[in-house]
Order: C-alpha cells, then sequence, then structure tokens
C-alpha cells in the first residue's frame, strides 16, 4: 500500500532513507509533480525529485511561518465610533459607513474609524 501524504509548500521533509550525511536526508517540499514525484530543495539552490511512494519520508517542521492575523475591528449600527474628521460618531449602517453625527448622516470609510463599544 502506497502511503498518502499531505506535505505542504514549505514543509520540512526528512528522508529516512537516507543516510545521516546525505545532504538530501532532509529537503524542503515544493509539490507533487505529474509523474507522483515530489519536487524538492535545500533552500540554496539545489534541487532534486523524491519518491512519492517512499514510506520514510517525516514532516519535521515547516520553513514558512504564516503572519499574525490583523484584527479588524467589528462595527455595528449603534455603535460609537471616532471619526478622524469628525470627532465622536454614532454608526448607523455598514460599510461604506453611514454615521450620524449632530443629527446630520454621514458616509465614511471603515479605516477612519476607531470603534468602542459602549
Amino acid at each position: 500500500m502506497k502511503p498518502k501524504y499531505d506535505f505542504k509548500f514549505g514543509d520540512l521533509i526528512e528522508n529516512h532513507y537516507a543516510s545521516e550525511d546525505n545532504p538530501r536526508r532532509k529537503g524542503i517540499f515544493i509539490k507533487k509533480n505529474s509523474k507522483g514525484h515530489f519536487e524538492m530543495t535545500d533552500g540554496r539552490g539545489s534541487f532534486w525529485l523524491s519518491a512519492a511512494d517512499n514510506e520514510k519520508l517525516v514532516k519535521v517542521g515547516s520553513v514558512v511561518v504564516a503572519p499574525d492575523p490583523i484584527p479588524l475591528p467589528t462595527i455595528k449600527p449603534g455603535d460609537k465610533a471616532k471619526h478622524s474628521d469628525l470627532g465622536i460618531v454614532r454608526v448607523m449602517s455598514d460599510p461604506m459607513v453611514a454615521v450620524l453625527k449632530d443629527k446630520e448622516e454621514f458616509e465614511v470609510y471603515l479605516v477612519d474609524l476607531e470603534v468602542s463599544h459602549d
């Protein structure tokens, strides 16, 4: 039975068939090609193919670091927000956001608001 791998780009793979001093024992997974081989690299310009039916391939890490998600403000009608030009406003609808200031309605961009859920 062939092993089933779910490697992703950037996964650090160790080939336990290769000897400890083999420079291709560890490699970075690039993709599975149409002929059923894994395209690998050392990250320094060397590329090779590794058989996808090799049951001794083990993911030992990843070279890809996911960025921290950017927190986005949640705005809902009724929230108070501070607009960069208008000051404190009350949110009336979803973005493009309609806000109320001194009983006058303005349409503003979400990026111009700092939200407080008071």
